[in-house]
Formats: C-alpha cells, sequence, structure tokens
C-alpha cells in the first residue's frame, strides 16, 4: 500500500483565516492541555471570549485532529479528534500540534495514525529542546509516513478501530467499578487509613521490611539480547498490579542481579514525579516471571515474621487518603515530589490483626474471581486494539476484517 508522508495529505497547524476574527465577543471553545486525556478524548470544554483567546494561544476548528507535542504530555498520548467541538472554531494551549485533514484524508482515520505508540515512538526520537521541555518539531510531522488507502477504506479501518477501542474502554469502565467496591469494603471494616476512627494499633513501615532500596540505573534498551533481564519501570506499575506492556531490558552483574531480583510479595512503589499520575503508585509482585526493576521505583520486601500482608499493604497504600499523605509527607524544599527510602521507612499506618487483613483479602480474592475475567478481557481489548492498530499502519486490512 502506498505510504505519504503525512505533509502531503494534511494541514499542520493552519492559519485562523481572518473571517474567523469576526465577532470578537462571542463564545468560542477553549481547550487547555489539562483537558485533553491520555485516552484520547476531552473531559471537557471551557468557553471564553474570543477577543480573550485570539492571541497566545492555538486556533483549530472542529474536525481537526490535535495532540500535545511537549514533553511528556506527547509520550503519555493526550490527543483528540475535535469532531464534537462545541464551536467552529476554538482554541487551546500552545502544547498542541492541529491536524487538519485534506481531500483525501478521514479525520478518523488520521486520528488513529496520530494516537497510537508507533507514531510516539518515532516522534520522540526526534523531539528536539532542553530536558523537561522537548517538543515534537513540524518537520517530524511532516515527515512521518502513513499508509493512505482510498478514502472509503480509510472509513473503514477507523470504524473497525472505533469498535475495538469502545470494547476496551467498557472493559475498564468495569473494572474502575470493582474497585470502587472494595475500597468501599475496605472502610467499611477499618475505616479511614490516615484518619484511624477505629482506633486501630499503628506501625511504622520500617519496623516491617527486611529490605528496602532503589533500582537500577544502568541503561535500558528495547531490544532483547542474550543474558539481558526484564526491568519493570513507572509505566509497568499500575494502580494495584504489575503489567507487562512495554517492557526494556538491561545486563547486570551477577551481584547487582541477585540484589534487585523480585521476588513474590515484593512492594513497588514510584518515587518520583515524571508523570505525577504515577506518584506513589504501589504494586505487588506476583513472582510469576524473572525481573529487575529501576531507579524510579522503589522496592519494599516484608519480613516473613511481621504479621502484615504485602497484598493487604497495596491496597492500604492505594487508598486515596493514604497516598496522599504518601505524597503530602515527602515533598521536598524545592516543591518536587521525590519519595525515599528514608520518608517511607517513617510511614506509620493502622495495623489489624493478622485474621482481619486475611479476612479482606479473602473478600477481595473473591471479587477478583469476576475482576480477573474482566482484566483477561480487558488484556485481550488492549491486544485487540493494538493489532489492529498496527495492521492498520502495514496496510494489512482487508475485506474479512470487521
Amino acid at each position: 500500500m502506498k505510504m505519504v508522508p503525512l505533509g502531503e495529505v494534511v494541514h499542520i497547524n493552519p492559519r485562523m483565516p481572518k473571517s474567523a476574527k469576526n465577532g470578537s465577543d462571542r463564545p468560542v471553545s477553549f481547550l487547555p492541555m489539562a483537558l485533553v486525556l491520555e485516552d484520547g478524548t476531552i473531559a471537557k470544554e471551557e468557553q471564553r471570549a474570543l477577543s480573550d483567546v485570539l492571541q497566545g494561544y492555538t486556533y483549530f476548528e472542529r474536525d481537526d485532529v490535535i495532540f500535545a507535542k511537549i514533553t511528556p504530555c506527547f509520550e503519555n498520548g493526550k490527543a483528540a479528534h475535535l469532531r464534537n467541538l462545541g464551536t467552529q472554531i476554538g482554541f487551546g494551549s500552545t502544547e498542541f500540534h492541529v491536524l487538519r485533514p485534506g481531500t483525501y484524508m478521514d479525520a478518523r482515520y488520521l486520528f488513529h495514525m496520530v494516537w497510537n505508540p508507533r507514531f510516539r515512538f518515532v516522534a520522540s526520537k526526534k523531539m528536539a529542546g532542553a530536558a523537561g521541555q522537548k517538543r515534537v518539531p513540524v518537520d517530524a510531522v511532516r515527515e512521518y509516513k502513513i499508509p493512505l488507502p482510498p478514502l472509503p477504506e480509510q472509513k473503514r479501518i477507523a470504524a473497525i478501530l472505533d469498535k475495538a477501542d469502545a470494547i476496551r474502554r467498557k472493559r475498564r469502565q468495569a473494572l474502575a467499578l470493582a474497585d470502587q467496591f472494595l475500597r468501599a469494603v475496605f472502610l467499611e471494616m477499618f475505616g479511614d487509613p490516615v484518619t484511624n476512627p477505629k482506633g486501630w494499633d499503628t506501625v511504622l513501615l520500617g519496623d516491617l521490611v527486611s529490605d528496602m532500596r532503589y533500582g537500577t540505573s544502568q541503561k535500558c534498551s528495547e531490544k532483547k539480547e542474550d543474558g539481558d533481564l526484564p526491568v519493570l519501570r513507572i509505566p509497568n506499575i499500575s494502580e494495584n498490579e504489575v503489567n507487562w506492556e512495554d517492557l526494556k531490558y538491561t545486563k547486570l552483574t551477577q551481584n547487582e542481579a541477585d540484589r534487585l531480583m523480585l521476588c513474590k510479595g515484593d512492594l513497588l512503589f514510584v518515587r518520583t514525579n515524571g508523570n505525577p499520575e504515577y506518584i506513589a503508585r504501589c504494586a505487588v509482585f506476583s513472582g510469576n516471571a524473572i525481573a529487575v526493576f529501576a531507579s524510579y521505583l522503589i522496592r519494599v520486601r516484608i519480613s516473613k515474621d511481621a504479621n502484615f500482608l504485602p497484598d493487604f499493604l497495596q491496597f492500604l497504600a492505594s487508598m486515596p487518603t493514604f497516598r496522599g499523605k504518601i505524597i503530602k509527607e515527602t515533598k521536598t524544599t524545592a516543591g518536587n515530589y521525590n519519595i525515599n527510602t528514608e520518608g517511607l521507612r517513617s510511614l506509620r499506618f493502622i495495623f489489624p490483626s493478622i485474621e482481619l487483613q486475611s479476612k479482606f483479602i479473602l473478600m477481595k480474592e473473591k471479587v477478583a474471581s469476576s475482576i480477573d475475567i474482566g482484566r483477561g478481557q480487558h488484556a485481550e481489548g488492549y491486544q485487540l486494539f493494538s493489532t489492529l492498530t498496527q495492521r492498520a499502519f502495514r496496510g494489512e486490512f482487508n475485506g474479512r476484517d470487521h
């Protein structure tokens, strides 16, 4: 299938026509970066007077495709197709690139071509600027090549990808409801883990651990070579579990590998603020694979005689109030959030009996019988969407796809 540079089939950052400036007092849609989500949707729109946004903001129109050009928003997937923009024209953050489909390009197909890991991987290699302020240059967008089937085929492919993505979203929503239920059960049994209204005994985390350390700072690679070990990084720590998507690999000395090899029941805390969404996330390593962990994570290993279940601690640490406590108590004087081992050791939390911990975990596992099915379906949905997207890039769709 013919591959064409985006610059030949879309208008990149089009200029605002003079006619759009008429009626300076009329309301127009406004999208700050925070309202464009990493799942390819818009949380909500703001409205502002046209006169307030004519200068200093990015102009776009209904049916355009936008994506963040600055790190880390670009890598995290902040993008949207503006098919339902509230007004014909709108404005937003200066950190957006705007793509307007040409005559031979379907807007929804265009969105899927740029809202995916492949585009982000290629474009991220060409980002320019100082650390923390790198941006995707226009030339990288202009030169990026995509397959260009006939317009009816583009619409069909986009519809297939939309359907797969909708399945994935519904399954993710079902999992979120199950997690909310478990949090309600936790509060009923133990109360808020910060205010401790039930008067439980408390304990310092440092008194329970046999080992607490940072991971490796060795450079990682996407390509696995002989002797390489998989490295869990910040993106691999989900809200309550380790995920195995987007793994990277590294070589370690035997001594370092022995020190950093993960064991069943190890807890992994995200310690830095490269992406604020991940700060203080915690997951339990299941022990079903061999892996080490990167320096942006802290491993916490609970002593076998501590009478404290790792799964219970993980759930406690994921409760919103306690996670907020971790973040608040580890804020540095520079205003950044950077959890360290000393800060974790000093955390104090409720210490119910091992019997009650076990009772909650048993209840959690009963719910997990349905959640795990959902997670499996969610993984299948993710894999389906990823597979279909890659096939679209390779031009492998045919009449049997539906």
